[in-house]
């Protein structure tokens, strides 16, 4: 079996205070041809959210927290909940062609062995993000940072 190369990054954003890469920001430079062949699922989720978000915010995060595989989404119906996030803490959000490789791991890297992107913002400052595209990561990095 062919081991497929792994690429990471960090996005930092913009130099101010408040990190200027939301996760609308993050979905919307995610080329429409990558998107359209993954299936999506938030593993962890910790935000502020604005008084329009779709969910009851306390169950939303503890049903995602613990949940075995995560809370599965289109890619639209992602980039509809990002529009509604105020400020980000903690996210984590796996895409794959299999759905069946959207589920928690024993590790982060095992996840981003087996998962074609993940995504996870740490406190507030950063997003993580790994892909086995070069292409994708060249684009993000490219575009925000």
């Amino acid at each position: 079996m062919k081991q497929e190369r792994i690429y990471k990054t960090i996005l930092n954003g913009d130099k101010s205070e408040v990190l200027s890469i939301s996760l609308e920001v993050l979905l919307k430079t995610i080329p429409s041809s990558v998107y359209r062949d993954l299936n999506w699922a938030l593993l962890w989720f910790e935000a502020m959210v604005s008084n329009k978000f779709v969910y009851d915010l306390l169950p939303f995060e503890n049903e995602i927290k613990n949940s075995s595989n995560g809370k599965l989404f289109s890619f639209e119906e992602l980039l509809e909940l990002s529009q509604e996030i105020k400020q980000g803490i903690e996210i984590l959000i796996i895409a794959d062609p299999d759905q069946n490789n959207l589920r928690k791991y024993e590790s982060d890297e095992e996840m981003q062995k087996i998962c074609f992107l993940t995504a996870e913002l740490v406190d507030s400052s950063y997003w993580e993000i790994s892909t086995r595209s070069e292409q994708l990561i060249s684009i993000l990095k490219q575009d925000l940072d």
